[in-house]
């Protein structure tokens, strides 16, 4: 199962009239609403247990219950579709009920017309219009689904129920076949890409310490002996690695190129055993560019113009073939990672374009970037000294954020996973390359040079396993759902997700609309999620996953076995949501209302069990964190105000030095909080 409700039970904020006290107990509400204060906007959310949360992760396997397409019925009316939840009745059943219902309604009706004359009201309330199915509308031997989600009724003709209906809760959908046997043939070749796209920068020869064996040397020493014998022997070959003296020493340097080296020829070597059928290149970047794919044959360059053409640059991506499978060529390969050595610029931006558009010809390809700087030459180039004018020149018109969000938006339309790591204490822009991973559902890292090695084993055990994702929630019509700027959107959700891996996750809040009828309030509700997504092999599938919850009005009650962890994840997300966006006073309200919860959660829920605890621990990491991004960033918000007021006397500063200033402010944003924040929003298990 990959759909989870935080709570057993859906709190339900009960019924008020206008210009009356708000009662106590509520829904899942935190938008700030013009008539009321912030004090009552916390209380909502520190009584909101109504989370949904979906594990898109196990879409890698199916269900147990797999149809062919035409055994999807759906509804006509809100597009809902048929499930174990559903009754499906015979036309007797329906008529028969059809007249219970409608004595009921009768009397109902009645009692309401009593209590109008005792109440002064001046509201008037709408008729219930409810669709209705007479004798001669319903063809001998169909059947009847009353759609459990917005109340209409479908006609089922030829409806074998025993074998139609479904049982159970997840089901998958075949939509369409994987490719013909010409497709197959064409592309039995061609495994999926993993494309290491890494810095060779000058600034890559910075090196560190190596004390009680923390990272294995062995494979260093080695390929420097093979690659350059006797020729280098004061640096073994490589910039910044003193092997000559210092190799028997108990503490040895290495440099950030050689820390990179181990990682990816460590990466090569697992995949030539567990993954011999995948496509490795290599793309390397400084003042050029460079793509290897097997070490043997000459490198594909690009430099000078070409590296400020966007265009050029994804058509040499998207045309390049890596001609043989790692398990041919992954030791010539690893050679080639050994020997390379740091020197000039940083065109990161150019490398990105290349190793998204290679990876972007295959399904579950991946791209992983490492750099230590700022991009600084070609498109993309993020250099603190360029003026707009130049950096847009450089640029094709684009400006740097322009140019990352473009790229961004292509990598997902191609499906290439892009995950980003970048070195401590160094100043990478995350704030734009991390954009890649944003959207594109990659993961965004910052480790110190020596932990390279693990980092890149983490990003290669996470794969991908869907792409191409489409997510809808369909509620019931009393409820509503929030959307990612925590406003109301109705009944449904739907998300253009794009890229799964197994760590994917969602969540989502939902409330009960106020002005329901308690009366004609159900006692429980339904709850549907619709993924439509494409798997590795090119077959599309539907996958539904439907639910029922009971509604409770008592707030002990909703809190009995709650699943902290996915309230948590949906903090996280949501706070992540907003900063991202910029509006950091939004998520600094989050934070205070998340702590309020808490609080209130201790004094209702008598029960402080160890998940509580646990969580709350986690919660407060988090805390401390996001206090020092909304410390910092509404601090520089001040700051850029007063800087811009100082400087409104002539039309020169007025144009140029409340930008400049603004742009260094913005620098603020350390790469440290921003993949926080980029990180926060796409929590990953």
């Amino acid at each position: 199962m990959s759909f989870f409700l935080a709570n057993k039970k859906v709190l339900f904020k009960k019924k008020r009239r206008l210009r009356k006290p708000r009662p106590k107990v509520v829904s899942s509400s935190i938008k700030i609403d013009d008539n009321f204060d912030q004090e009552e906007s916390e209380e909502d959310l520190a009584d909101n247990t109504n989370v949904i949360s979906v594990d898109l992760g196990l879409l890698s396997k199916h269900t147990n219950d797999v149809r062919a397409r035409d055994k999807l019925f759906t509804c006509e009316k809100c597009n809902g579709h048929l499930n174990n939840e559903s009754k499906v009745l015979s036309k007797e059943a329906y008529l028969k009920n059809k007249e219970n219902k409608s004595k009921k309604k009768t009397e109902k009706e009645t009692e309401k017309e009593k209590e109008k004359e005792n109440e002064d009201s001046d509201l008037e309330e709408e008729p219930e219009t409810e669709e209705e199915l007479e004798d001669g509308d319903i063809p001998e031997g169909a059947s009847i689904w009353e759609c459990e989600f917005c109340g209409s009724t479908q006609i089922l003709e030829n409806f074998e129920k025993e074998k139609m209906l479904p049982s159970e809760a997840s089901i998958d959908y075949l939509l369409k076949e994987k490719e013909t046997k010409e497709e197959k043939e064409e592309k039995k070749d061609q495994g999926s890409y993993i494309v290491f796209c890494i810095d060779t920068s000058g600034s890559m020869s910075v090196t560190s310490e190596v004390k009680d064996g923390k990272l294995d040397l062995s494979k260093l020493h080695k390929h420097s002996n093979q690659t350059f014998g006797g020729g280098q022997q004061e640096y073994g070959g490589f910039g910044g690695f003193r092997m000559g003296r210092r190799q028997q020493q108990e503490i040895k340097w290495v440099s950030r190129l050689q820390c990179l080296q181990i990682a990816v020829g460590n990466q090569i070597e697992a995949l030539s055993r567990e993954s011999p059928e995948t496509k490795v290149v290599l793309v390397t970047f400084n003042n050029k560019v460079e793509i290897h794919s097997n070490g043997v044959d000459g490198a594909v360059i690009i430099e000078g113009d070409d590296l400020n053409n966007f265009t050029k640059l994804k058509q040499i991506g998207s045309d390049y073939q890596a001609t043989q499978n790692v398990g041919k060529v992954g030791t010539t390969l690893i050679k080639k990672v050994y020997s390379l050595q740091e020197n000039g610029q940083t065109a990161l931006g150019p490398a990105a374009v290349i190793a998204s558009a290679i990876a972007g010809q295959r399904r579950g390809s991946k791209v992983v970037l490492c750099t230590d700087g700022l991009s600084n030459i070609g498109i993309g180039a993020l250099e603190e000294d360029e003026t707009e004018e130049q950096q847009q020149k450089s640029s094709e018109q684009l400006s740097p954020n322009e140019f990352y969000n473009e790229l961004a938006e292509y990598c997902a339309e191609k499906g290439a996973v892009v995950d980003v790591v970048t070195l401590e204490d160094t100043d990478c822009s995350v704030d734009q390359i991390g954009k890649l991973s944003d959207r594109s559902s990659g993961t965004i890292d910052i480790v110190k040079p020596l932990e390279l090695s693990t980092r890149f084993k983490n990003i290669m055990s996470n794969p991908v396993v869907a792409t191409g994702v489409l997510f809808e929630i369909l509620l019931h019509k009393e409820l509503y759902v929030f959307g990612e700027d925590d406003r109301k959107v109705g009944t449904r959700l739907e998300k253009d997700v794009g890229n799964v891996t197994r760590d994917t996750q969602l969540s989502f809040n939902y409330g009960v609309k106020e002005d329901a009828d308690e009366a004609d309030r159900p006692d429980e509700v339904p709850f549907q999620v619709k993924i439509n997504y494409v798997k590795l092999d090119g077959s599309q599938w539907l996958r539904t996953i439907t639910k029922r919850l009971k509604i409770t009005e008592n707030v002990e009650t909703a809190l009995e076995d709650i699943d902290y962890g996915l309230m948590n994840q949906n903090f996280m997300q949501r706070t992540g949501r907003h900063a991202k966006k910029g509006n950091i006073k939004e998520s600094a309200k989050l934070v205070k209302q998340q702590k309020v919860w808490y609080s209130k959660i201790r004094k209702k829920n008598k029960k402080v069990t160890e998940n509580y605890s646990k969580n709350l621990k986690d919660f407060e990491k988090q805390e401390n964190m996001w206090n020092e991004v909304i410390e910092e960033q509404l601090t520089t918000d001040s700051e850029e105000d007063e800087d811009i007021d100082m400087n409104m006397e002539t039309e020169k500063s007025k144009t140029k030095k409340p930008k400049n200033k603004v742009r260094k402010k913005k620098k603020k944003m350390n790469d440290k909080q921003s993949k926080f924040i980029f990180n926060s929003s796409n929590f990953k298990k």
